[in-house]
């Protein structure tokens, strides 16, 4: 396989500042130049439920409930 290397996409942390309560790390092979680290904020899908378009948002769950992925 060459250079291959195995990285783990993504990597979900507790938010310590409690808002948002999780905050979910991408990670790329694209991206191995930056000198940072790319963060994507999870809301819960309940507080936002009026104002996301369900078919275009990324949902995940974590411990039973969903989270929406606020990425533009």
């Amino acid at each position: 396989m060459g250079n291959a290397r195995i990285v783990a996409r993504f990597d979900v942390y507790i938010n310590k500042a409690a808002h948002p309560p999780y905050m979910l790390q991408y990670q790329s092979e694209l991206h191995d130049n930056l000198k940072t680290r790319i963060v994507i904020p999870l809301y819960p899908k309940e507080s936002l439920a009026r104002t996301i378009m369900e078919p275009l948002s990324l949902i995940v769950e974590i411990d039973e409930k969903n989270y929406i992925l606020m990425v533009s």
